[in-house]
């Protein structure tokens, strides 16, 4: 038998065009069907993309948060009615007070001056019963209350200035004597933390609402002396500070850390640290924050400021001072701080100059430095 050869294959046709038309009207009404029944499922939305856009393609980023405020020093154009360091100053309404201190060749000063910052006044009103430095002040039941410090020695005498008498007096004494100590005022309660008694460091935090009658209510972590202390968010903190109970300045006798009393609970507990120890500096709550201003790392000045944020303890810049200074007074009144006098070459020439600083917000500048502190 021979080779199966293929069967030949049928002619195709191509239909109608009719039929074509026909077809081609079946298939647009089965997509019109499908479309409305899409449409009536979604509640006549288009069905959503199975594709999500990336951040920043198409939509408006989230908007930065505002920045933190920094501080704005400049110089006052006004000046002390003496010059004067390691004073205790206190705010009094619209003005404050400026009481004892070192005055020009290291020696103690029982002055007290009120100062009008508005005016840009100074006025001798009086004199403390001694004279005396490195001590702590507050306002309370009326009067500007000074507590401890140094004289000739350490001292534990709490003394009182009466701005609607102009009189002086003694009104008590802190348990034992205390220098270079710290004092925070808060909720008509002062705190009296710090210092050196003449021999060691206190550890002990003291309270009093009129500087006659003190009860512990707590203890540092580290004691210290000249510390930056102030109060904010109903706490107190306590920043930097001399770690040695002689007068010698050395870094490795100071302290970076940041210690936070809570007067409701009577702990005290370290929150963070400054990026350098630090001693002798000063310290200003403003916006709900605190500041620290100025102080020496060793025997070097600083002219920093360093933002608080007496929540959690986390510290950054806030600007510079004018000047670099320690050991100066701090007030706020009416919402802007006035550092007060102060050393840059030592205590044998203290300064008669104040800085206004206020809280600004934006991009923090450096303050221009000027020819004179």
């Amino acid at each position: 038998m021979g080779q199966r050869g293929r069967l030949p294959m049928p002619e195709r046709r191509r239909p109608p065009v009719a039929v074509l038309a026909r077809r081609w009207a079946v298939l647009v009404a089965v997509v019109v069907v499908v479309v409305v029944g899409v449409r009536v499922a979604t509640g006549g939305r288009a069905p959503a993309r199975a594709t999500t856009r990336a951040a920043g393609a198409g939509t408006s980023a989230p908007r930065p948060r505002p920045a933190a405020g920094h501080l704005v020093v400049s110089l006052a154009p006004w000046r002390l009615g003496a010059p004067v360091s390691r004073s205790a100053v206190v705010p009094y309404g619209s003005d404050f007070l400026v009481l004892g201190g070192l005055a020009t060749g290291d020696t103690s000063t029982a002055d007290v001056w009120k100062v009008d910052p508005a005016r840009g006044t100074a006025t001798l009103v009086g004199s403390l019963p001694s004279a005396v430095h490195d001590a702590a002040g507050g306002f309370l039941s009326g009067r500007a209350v000074v507590f401890g410090g140094g004289s000739f020695s350490t001292v534990a005498a709490v003394q009182a200035w009466s701005p609607s008498s102009g009189t002086a007096s003694v009104p008590g004494a802190l348990p034992a004597p205390r220098s270079d100590l710290s004092a925070a005022v808060l909720g008509g309660t002062a705190y009296v933390l710090g210092g050196y008694d003449g021999t060691s460091l206190s550890p002990t935090i003291l309270a009093t609402s009129d500087g006659v009658h003190f009860r512990t209510v707590g203890r540092l972590v580290q004691p210290v002396r000249y510390a930056a202390v102030a109060a904010v968010g109903g706490s107190v903190l306590v920043v930097g500070g001399d770690l040695g109970a002689g007068t010698a300045s050395a870094a490795s006798r100071q302290t970076s850390e940041i210690q936070r009393f809570d007067p409701r609970t009577g702990r005290t507990t370290v929150v963070g640290h400054l990026p350098v120890v630090l001693g002798d500096a000063f310290a200003v709550a403003l916006g709900g924050e605190l500041y620290v201003l100025g102080g020496r790392t060793g025997n070097v000045l600083s002219r920093a400021m360093w933002r608080v944020d007496p929540a959690t303890g986390a510290v950054s810049p806030a600007g510079t001072l004018t000047y670099p200074r320690s050991d100066a007074g701090v007030v706020v009144v009416a919402g802007r701080a006035y550092v007060v006098g102060g050393e840059t070459t030592g205590p044998l020439a203290p300064l008669d100059s104040v800085l206004e600083v206020r809280l600004a917000t934006g991009r923090p500048r450096t303050a221009t430095r000027g020819t004179a502190a």
